[in-house]
């Protein structure tokens, strides 16, 4: 009983570090990002020639108001593009929204949405794999949206589009706060530790066990088991980061959200449009002047690296194009997990990590879906397959008993 009250205490403080990690991490880097804002005429976004937008004040709010009364109309959107941005990995974004009888168009994208944007180095523009801010058809009132966009080694441009694609409806945008951010300084060194605890704590309790593997086998499957949750539970590879509970504490924000001197943005002449992103290279951008202060490499700290998106790319290619993606992915990691441990009574372990991988991106990002559903199904049935398959294939145990046969380590039939 002790031992299980511990492994709880132990799993509800690694669950508070981790949520604290992900929490405080962000800090604000004032300076480093072209003015922005809703205004008339916009400041540093690009509107649709023709389309129904306006920009007015409400409760003392300033509101931007994408409107669309048929689909004969022009397609009301606004975009900005941040320009050849070196100082900082990631921005902030938060706002309030609402649409009101946004019919969704011929295609299922769309409809009212505030989504990333990115373009390639030949230039062509698309959205990163996660996109989308916020965003829905119907109605629904103000709602406060929050989210850091991750730039990516492969993006020589990215920028925010707010449109309102429905055959008809209404988007309205308030409170909008774009800010650039990077990791505190102290991040890279509690990820390890707390990382480091995840794999004792899974070491921990596949040592529970009556009938235990070796301490060096618990270890080596403690550390897979984190790094395949890294991979699949937390959120680490995805382009949008959302904050878990409530808002994200980033340091400074208010202090680089206040009216400053920006960098000139970017020309627009380098603007092009590609379906289905609707921009305007005939609308010019405001440039303002660049203070001293702005130019100064004081001003700013040195360049955060940014990391790839071939790994979450692929991940997300495959999940597309292969229906029962999810259903092997489960049958590989059980077997690894029972063939790392050389015990079939191990299934619980991907069992959890089979729900977790379900559970912690919904909690991180949208709730509901029956498509999420269909993907924890795959999941039960993988792990359940890949015991089945460890039960009735002895060439798999005898392979894996095969570093223990000299200490006369007796096989487990289970």
């Amino acid at each position: 009983m002790k031992r299980a009250f511990g492994l709880i205490a132990a799993f509800l403080v690694l669950v508070g570090a981790t949520l604290s990690i992900w929490h405080f991490r962000f800090v604000a880097v004032p300076g480093g990002l072209p003015e922005m804002r809703l205004a008339t005429p916009l400041v540093g976004w690009i509107a649709t020639p023709g389309c129904q937008y306006e920009v007015v004040k409400e409760s003392g709010k300033t509101i931007l108001r994408l409107h669309r009364a048929s689909p004969s109309e022009k397609l009301p959107s606004v975009q900005v593009w941040f320009g050849p941005i070196k100082k900082i990995a990631a921005i902030h974004i938060r706002c309030a929204a609402r649409w009101k009888d946004v019919k969704t168009g011929p295609q299922g994208y769309t409809f009212a949405r505030f989504v990333t944007l990115m373009k390639d180095a030949d230039g062509s523009v698309h959205h990163p794999p996660d996109f989308g801010i916020t965003g829905g058809d119907g109605s629904r009132d103000w709602h406060h949206c929050e989210a850091v966009f991750k730039f990516t080694a492969d993006m020589a441009d990215s920028g925010l589009e707010i449109s309102m694609l429905g055959d008809h409806g209404l988007m309205e945008i308030r409170d909008l706060s774009i800010t650039g951010v990077r990791n505190r300084s102290w991040v890279p060194a509690a990820t390890v530790a707390v990382l480091g605890g995840w794999v004792l704590l899974v070491l921990l309790l596949i040592r529970c066990h009556p009938d235990a593997p070796p301490m060096w086998r618990a270890l080596g499957t403690g550390a897979a088991i984190v790094g395949l949750s890294w991979v699949f539970v937390f959120p680490q590879n995805s382009g949008l980061l959302h904050p878990v509970v409530k808002n994200f504490s980033v340091a400074g924000l208010d202090v680089a959200a206040a009216p400053q001197t920006p960098a000139a943005p970017k020309p627009p002449a380098s603007i092009e449009t590609t379906a289905p992103i609707f921009a305007s290279p005939e609308v010019p951008v405001v440039q303002p002047e660049t203070s001293a202060a702005t130019k100064s490499p004081a001003a700013i700290p040195e360049p955060e690296a940014r990391g790839s998106s071939a790994l979450h790319k692929a991940l997300r290619l495959v999940d597309k194009r292969l229906p029962i993606a999810h259903f092997g992915l489960f049958i590989g990691i059980t077997l690894l997990v029972l063939f790392l441990t050389g015990r079939g009574n191990q299934w619980r372990i991907p069992l959890a990590l089979a729900v977790l991988s379900e559970l912690v991106p919904e909690l991180a990002d949208h709730l509901g879906g029956w498509d999420d559903w269909a993907d924890l199904f795959q999941n039960f049935a993988g792990v359940g397959l890949a015991v089945l398959l460890w039960k009735h294939l002895p060439a798999l145990r005898r392979l894996s008993a095969f570093p223990d046969r000299a200490q006369a380590h007796p096989l487990d039939p289970a």
